[in-house]
């Protein structure tokens, strides 16, 4: 155990005892530690652990590793932004809205635009590989080129004779319909029930299987058609909402937006414990 703790400290630990010589304590050596106090002893033992403990938590703080998932999901809803800021005014868009679900639960939405035509609840998944699913099915499917780093338990053999991994996720559509049910209750007294659209965007690096939807209201595509797709809603929909209208929406969903980290994180878990990492 000391062995440990002194390769774990070996700087802290040598700066320890030569403080400890400075102060006529002696060396702390099998021979010599029984010259000390008992309270030297444990003013020692208390320091070795405030150094293991102050290493561990900065070793913590600053070189821990981001997800790699969180953060090509944040590069998806980057991209996103800039597409959704080209489009017509008068407009108001929102990031990250963390809205009421449920007792003790919470949705997040990733991006809120509210037009004059209607409120356009976007669910951004930055995937590669090619995706299948269907719009009432609760599993879709990504395929991807397998790589060594990835388990062998997710991997299957394509037809053309490369190795591949298969992953499962939820479905992007109904997840989106879940958001869209807690805006309709949190925005009960400003809109109607066919205001929303629901747009599932996918990465342009990776290919769409044929995903057919029965509601007007779904979309399911890649990030490069959205603001085509948005132009052509637009310009078809009807005019619902004035300016101080769309001001007023945005008003209510803001008091959702800034929502402190342990709602963020309480979140998180419980997306977790629900799905596992399903959902990304």
């Amino acid at each position: 155990m000391f062995v440990g703790i002194y390769c774990i400290l070996q700087s802290d630990v040598r700066n320890l005892f030569e403080m400890l010589e400075t102060l006529n304590l002696g060396s702390l050596s099998l021979g010599s530690i029984s010259l000390l106090g008992l309270g030297s002893l444990s003013r020692v033992v208390a320091g070795v652990i405030i150094i293991l403990i102050m290493r561990m938590t900065f070793k913590k703080i600053f070189h821990s590793k981001p997800d790699p998932l969180a953060v090509q999901g944040d590069l998806g809803e980057r991209s996103l932004r800039q597409c959704l800021e080209n489009l017509p005014e008068p407009k108001r868009i929102l990031y990250h809205v963390y809205l009421p679900a449920g007792e003790n639960q919470t949705t997040e939405v990733d991006l809120i635009l509210i037009h004059e035509t209607g409120i356009y609840v976007f669910e951004s998944k930055n995937y590669s590989g090619y995706i299948k699913g269907k719009a009432r099915n609760p599993k879709w499917v990504q395929i991807s080129e397998h790589s060594a780093s990835q388990s062998s338990a997710d991997t299957w053999k394509a037809s053309k004779g490369r190795k591949c991994r298969r992953r499962t996720f939820y479905n992007p559509i109904m997840q989106n319909e879940g958001h869209i049910r807690a805006l309709r209750k949190v925005l009960r007294k400003y809109t109607g029930f066919h205001d929303f659209y629901s747009i599932i965007v996918f990465g342009d690096s990776c290919r769409l299987g044929r995903i057919r939807t029965k509601n007007p209201h779904t979309f399911v595509v890649n990030r490069r058609f959205v603001t085509k797709l948005c132009y052509r809603l637009m310009r078809r929909g009807t005019l619902l909402y004035r300016e101080n209208q769309i001001d007023e929406i945005a008003s209510v969903l803001a008091e959702y937006v800034n929502v402190n980290r342990k709602i963020q994180r309480k979140h998180v878990r419980d997306i977790r414990r629900r799905y596992g990492d399903s959902i990304t």
